[in-house]
């Protein structure tokens, strides 16, 4: 197992396993989903194929290098939406 830009790399990745621990590979199905979307794309480089995308995320104030803090009326919002 690899990264794909290290294709043709010999040197092995280590790989852990957690043969005793439960893994969550969920997502939260409320409100929280949206602080768990904003927090997953802030690591993100925006890519110029990707710039519509961000744009419809914008209006919910999931702008990548800002804090997502919603306001009230956008929580309310985005809990009915969830």
């Amino acid at each position: 197992m690899y990264p794909l830009d290290r294709a043709g790399d010999p040197r092995p990745v280590r790989i852990i396993r957690s043969v005793d621990r439960s893994v969550d590979g969920d997502w939260p199905k409320d409100h929280p989903y949206f602080e768990f979307l904003a927090e997953g794309l802030s690591y993100l480089r925006i890519e110029p194929e990707d710039k519509l995308m961000y744009a419809m995320l914008e209006p919910l104030g999931i702008v990548p290098g800002r804090p997502f803090r919603p306001g009230g009326r956008t929580r309310a919002i985005l809990a009915r939406a969830a």
